[in-house]
């Protein structure tokens, strides 16, 4: 077999992946239970109705087909951003719904694979396409036709955007995400502080700001009092977004407020645990951000993103179908630091989280705890995916600080200045870096 025909049928196996993909996310999406609540939203912008009022989701079972939701937590900034899907019918709007995910989708990994690994064949983004869109995290966001999938794509073309030098187009990006799902927003946010885009974080959340003001306005006076009272009830015990993991009608959660309520069962002590570690891995990110040399480089956003995530993850309430978001700091990670991905330990904390939203089939395995171990099995389950992005945390600060600690010519694993050895007794070669290694600098990283 030829090198051109063997490429011929990569190409064309990547395709089918890709084929696979789209057709699962459609498979799954028919459903869309979450769908109405965002129709709505974008109809209460474009009408003027107040979408937050006592009774005004008491239609939806017989107009929507979907149990009535106990509130509606999404503010105007969304409903704006819902605006082109609102002056739809309903049913040409949740089609064209999933299209719009799944293209962007598409586009934003092959935007982020192409930044990343330039020489990379066309098939190699396909297929990442195509296995991110037969995920597991994706069915989860898919059956419910939630926006996490929509702001995992954007997310890949706001980092290709800026590694583009189209910082525009990057702001524009960003801007969206905010008002799509500012809950999602952190990493846009956060990259952007590392690469000193600190007018571009104005315009930001400037505009969710206004938006959310111009919405309210629209909406009547009473529209923030009654979407206060919404947010109030969001976490409220017995229902599917309780914190509670031992209770058996709740969703899996990322967050630390589930993690620490599953282990204390005292939810004052979880939030005000959640708000302390979230300043404080805040706080040590911004200070390491501001102290990398080269803040603008591809490698720094590598290293910086997936702490984001996580903590955009865990410091409010995120269910497990918001995770698809990892695959975007694992692809460039993967594809810009390869080789340079050290201590290994640290990537197999990584490993337990990305092999869930990849191929946890969570029915099945929920069943299995069920049978096994009966209420306190699945509590385990739900209680292993805070677990589980708190090991992908810790991971990920240990990659990005053992690259800060080389950047400053520390010592790091045995590692000594000059043409000394490490503690295996390999030999260090004291010769300049190549262009492809972390550059020793006063401060921070590469």
């Amino acid at each position: 077999m030829t090198s051109t025909t063997r490429q011929r049928l990569m190409l064309a196996a990547s395709v089918i992946v890709l084929l696979l993909g789209i057709g699962a996310s459609w498979a799954a999406g028919r459903g869309g239970v979450d769908f109405p609540s965002l129709y709505v939203i974008g109809r209460g912008v474009l009408t003027g109705t107040n979408i937050y009022a006592p009774g005004a989701t008491a239609d939806f079972p017989t107009v929507y087909g979907v149990d009535q939701p106990m509130g509606m937590f999404y503010p105007p900034a969304t409903g704006f951003t819902m605006l082109p899907f609102a002056m739809l019918p309903y049913g040409v709007a949740k089609f064209l719904w999933f299209v719009v995910m799944d293209l962007v989708l598409v586009l934003g990994v092959r935007q982020l694979v192409r930044v990343a690994a330039p020489r990379a064949e066309t098939r190699v983004w396909v297929f990442c396409a195509g296995v991110i869109l037969l995920s597991s995290t994706l069915r989860w966001s898919m059956i419910l036709l939630q926006g996490a999938p929509l702001v995992f794509g954007l997310l890949c073309l706001f980092i290709a955007a800026e590694h583009d030098e189209r910082p525009r187009l990057a702001t524009a990006l960003a801007v969206l995400a905010v008002a799509v799902k500012m809950t999602l927003s952190l990493p846009f946010l956060g990259i952007l502080l590392l690469r000193r885009r600190l007018l571009a974080v104005v315009a930001a959340g400037g505009t969710w700001v206004l938006l959310n003001v111009a919405g309210f306005a629209r909406m009547g006076s009473g529209a923030l009092r009654e979407y206060r009272q919404n947010v109030g009830q969001l976490e409220a015990f017995g229902n599917i977004n309780a914190p509670d993991p031992w209770n058996p009608i709740s969703l899996p959660r990322l967050d630390w407020t589930s993690l620490i309520y599953g282990l204390t069962a005292n939810l004052k002590v979880a939030h005000l645990a959640s708000l302390g570690l979230s300043a404080l891995l805040a706080l040590g990110l911004l200070w390491l951000g501001f102290r990398a040399a080269k803040p603008k480089s591809l490698r720094s956003t590598a290293l910086f993103l997936p702490p984001l995530v996580c903590l955009g993850s865990m410091c409010v309430y995120h269910h497990h179908y918001d995770a698809c978001l990892f695959f975007a700091p694992a692809l460039l990670a993967y594809f810009n630091l390869g080789e340079e991905l050290r201590p290994k330990w640290a990537l197999l904390l990584t490993a337990p989280l990305l092999l869930m939203i990849l191929v946890l089939p969570i029915g099945v395995v929920q069943r299995l705890a069920n049978d096994a171990f009966g209420v306190r099995g699945i509590g385990l389950l739900k209680l292993s995916f805070p677990i589980a992005t708190n090991l992908m945390l810790a991971g990920s600060l240990a990659l990005l600080l053992r690259h800060f600690a080389q950047a400053n010519g520390e010592s790091v694993g045995g590692t000594l200045p000059g043409n000394q050895r490490l503690n295996n007794g390999s030999k260090i070669d004291s010769s300049p870096p190549a262009a492809s290694t972390v550059s020793v600098g006063k401060s921070g990283i590469e």
